[in-house]
């Protein structure tokens, strides 16, 4: 998948038909392209239903923007996205997030969210990675693992590589 997003700016993505059970929620990535809005913990439920209505599949809530909060806040902030399927991301800043603090703090934030949204979007370099696909996978949950790049696109036998390393 390649996926760029942030500040509300909608992108669409499409999987292969290589994996036909790869879902989030009730909603199948597999068969025709999807478009997603990244969110940050500021939308409202207007904001979320008026992006549905113009076509959204589903909501990337980028909660790694705006700084550090405090969980009862991210969890508050859940609200406004209780209609449409919910893909969590706390995106490191080394990856071109905002997430600055340490990486134990983004797994227990990710533990914290999980039962609240329908997948989770990690770093494939994320030293928590492992944890949090064991945990999203155990919730029943969609995991995307990312990879960002942003010097130059790489070459097609290192992106095979990377592959190799997410299976």
């Amino acid at each position: 998948m390649t996926r760029q997003g942030a500040h509300g700016v909608p992108f669409a993505i499409h999987t292969p038909n290589i994996m036909p059970y790869l879902h989030l929620a009730d909603l199948s990535l597999t068969q025709k392209p999807r478009l997603v809005v990244a969110f940050d913990r500021h939308a409202t439920l207007a904001q979320v239903q008026a992006a549905h209505t113009q076509g959204m599949d589903f909501a990337e809530l980028r909660f790694d923007l705006g700084g550090l909060q405090p969980l009862d806040v991210l969890q508050s902030s859940l609200s406004a996205f209780t209609t449409v399927p919910r893909l969590l991301t706390l995106r490191h800043e080394r990856e071109g997030g905002e997430w600055r603090a340490s990486e134990s703090r983004r797994v227990q934030y990710y533990r914290a969210l999980l039962p609240a949204v329908d997948g989770v979007d990690i770093e494939l370099s994320a030293s928590g990675a492992a944890e949090v696909i064991q945990m999203a996978h155990a919730a029943q949950k969609c995991v995307v693992l990312s990879s960002h790049d942003f010097q130059n696109t790489p070459s097609l036998s290192a992106m095979q590589a990377q592959l190799a390393r997410a299976h």
